[in-house]
């Protein structure tokens, strides 16, 4: 029905625009990454205070915050659309870290330390 319904209705330029909408446009990729990297740097710094005043709750939501976002800056930068979270570490991991990222994120022994390893991963990409 498919095939029949485009040909009665023109639209025989369906790939063309598929094409067109497989990622963002160069200047909207950009914005974006530029986006991403402001929402990690206004929080990075979050992880130490809340460890410094004995908030090691606040701490680790905070760091399990800025892993997530790591990896959706890291599927930007790969040209790959992010799915929703049940899904996030399955794209991730099929992305492929020949720098290590995955490992990092994943068994960093202090959470400062990785996060700033992790970050400086990406920020080479």
């Amino acid at each position: 029905m498919g095939d029949w319904l485009r040909e009665r209705l023109g639209f025989d330029a369906s790939q063309r625009v598929r094409d067109a909408l497989a990622w963002y446009p160069d200047q909207i990729w950009r914005w974006t990454l530029a986006c991403q990297w402001s929402r990690i740097a206004q929080e990075e710094a979050f992880v130490q205070r809340t460890h410094e005043v004995g908030d090691e709750l606040g701490s680790r939501v905070v760091a399990a915050r800025l892993v997530r976002d790591l990896m959706r800056l890291a599927m930007l930068q790969a040209r790959t659309y992010a799915p929703y979270s049940k899904w996030l570490g399955t794209a991730f991991a099929r992305l492929g870290h020949p720098d290590g990222l995955d490992v990092a994120l994943a068994t960093g022994p202090r959470r400062c330390s990785m996060l700033g390893g992790s970050r400086t991963r990406v920020w080479r990409r």
